[in-house]
């Protein structure tokens, strides 16, 4: 559970918006704070360049069943992570990641990330735990 970080609606946080992390918690999750944003990286094989893994910031969340929604209460970010089992759902990637000893489904997807007031948006692996 090292390099792991859990934020609950509210706290230093803004779902709809953007996660509030210092330069060092930044640093420390392989976010690069001098860029506006931050790619994934993809490995691909062949003349038809097959996607076989992806390389980015790994995110997970919680949601809530409202009446007549669903709310996000909480998001983990965990560090730099690698898809496998990669397959293209169109614009995105799905595949498989490792998380604390685990694998679960995952998801190519972006998230905003505010860093000492600058605001960065980058590539995450979003794996589905709960």
């Amino acid at each position: 559970m090292k390099n792991q970080i859990t934020f609950k609606q509210g706290q230093a946080v803004n779902f709809d918006s953007a996660i509030k992390l210092t330069k060092e918690q930044a640093l420390k999750f392989g976010i690069d704070p001098s860029k506006d944003q931050q790619r994934g990286e993809l490995k691909t094989f062949g003349c038809w360049q097959i996607p076989y893994s992806f390389r980015a910031l790994c995110v997970s969340a919680v949601y809530e069943k409202k009446e007549y929604s669903t709310e996000c209460t909480e998001k983990t970010v965990y560090g730099m992570r690698t898809m496998f089992n990669v397959k293209q759902g169109g614009y995105e990637l799905e595949g498989r990641v490792s998380v604390n000893g685990k694998k679960y489904t995952c998801f190519t997807s972006s998230q905003s990330f505010e860093i000492d007031g600058k605001s960065i948006e980058v590539a995450t692996i979003h794996a589905r735990i709960k």
